[in-house]
């Protein structure tokens, strides 16, 4: 049976502190890739040169957002 420990979470601080951490928020579902990993994977293909449409696309980059809000 499960037990309800924390109904909301409201940041103080003006936001200055994190709610989620981007290492422990799944990119695609699959478990396999974190955010992070995925914005570090992005990092290198432009350090590397890799072309645009490897890139994710805003409305990929809303998606998450729009997880992390309803964790």
């Amino acid at each position: 049976m499960a037990i309800e420990l924390i109904d909301k979470i409201k940041q103080k601080n003006a936001g200055t502190f994190k709610l989620m951490d981007a290492a422990d928020v799944d990119y695609d579902g699959s478990g396999s890739m974190s955010v992070k990993q995925k914005l570090d994977d992005i990092a290198a293909s432009v350090e590397s040169g890799i072309s645009d449409e490897d890139f994710a696309t805003d409305e990929e980059i809303l998606a998450l957002f729009q997880q992390g809000e309803g964790a």
